[in-house]
């Protein structure tokens, strides 16, 4: 039998804990570009863009020429308006 209390998840308490777990695996490896811009990607899914925009500058920042990072930070600035 299924329980009652999983079956009300609240989409945003689960969005918000998916956001935090991506922001604790980014912590945890700073230097790694793709868990960094997934978390960048979760932070615009959030509309904080301005988060996600210190965290995609990081990721050029170590590697300048990363071209999906750069087209992300593309994306996040027209979300800014």
């Amino acid at each position: 039998m299924a329980d009652p209390s999983k079956s009300d998840a609240n989409p945003a308490r689960t969005t918000q804990d998916e956001l935090e777990r991506l922001r604790r695996r980014a912590g945890a490896v700073p230097a790694d570009p793709d868990t960094r811009l997934l978390f960048a990607r979760k932070l615009l899914d959030c509309r904080q863009v301005d988060e996600a925009i210190l965290e995609i500058r990081a990721v050029i920042a170590m590697f300048p020429n990363h071209l999906e990072a750069r087209k992300l930070l593309e994306s996040a600035h027209a979300l800014q308006g």
